[in-house]
């Protein structure tokens, strides 16, 4: 799979085929198949730009698209799982949803039978930078709390 600019927290949909990611720019679609990938498109779409601004969306099998919006709020959208498209109006389901906005990682999870449990709080834009030695003892790291994200060792 091949996704652009780099996709994260991938939902295989219902037919197998294809999958629904979150991207930098929103929520994106691939088709296993062919490797072909598209921007998901908000309802009645005017123009290619008209995208799904959201993150980690998952199906609920009953015609439903999931996700959380960049500030937290929790929305669903009608939508065609056979051909990957949204079919009406997002609905809101929940505010405060908690987001970690270096990694784009949403704090919910969703069952087959629609159970919905989320984390609330706020958006996490801030953290403290922790290691762990080979025992797991763990040791925090001197420096400034701050939005730390694509990190590497030296």
């Amino acid at each position: 799979m091949y996704c652009l600019p780099g996709c994260s927290f991938p939902e295989v949909l219902p037919d197998g085929r294809h999958v629904v990611a979150t991207s930098a720019t929103g929520l994106r679609i691939i088709d296993l198949d062919s490797a072909a990938e598209r921007p998901l498109l908000r309802w009645e779409a005017k123009t290619a730009q008209d995208l799904v601004r959201g993150m980690s969306a998952r199906y609920d099998g009953d015609g439903h698209l999931v996700y959380v919006a960049p500030g937290g709020q929790l929305l669903a959208v009608p939508f065609d799982a056979r051909r990957a498209l949204v079919t009406g109006p997002a609905v809101p389901l929940a505010e405060g949803v908690r987001v970690e906005s270096g990694r784009g990682a949403v704090q919910f999870t969703l069952s087959a039978s629609g159970l919905l449990a989320f984390a609330p709080g706020p958006v996490m834009s801030v953290g403290i930078l922790v290691r762990a030695d080979r025992n797991g003892k763990l040791d925090t790291i001197p420096a400034p709390a701050a939005n730390y994200n694509a990190l590497d060792l030296t």
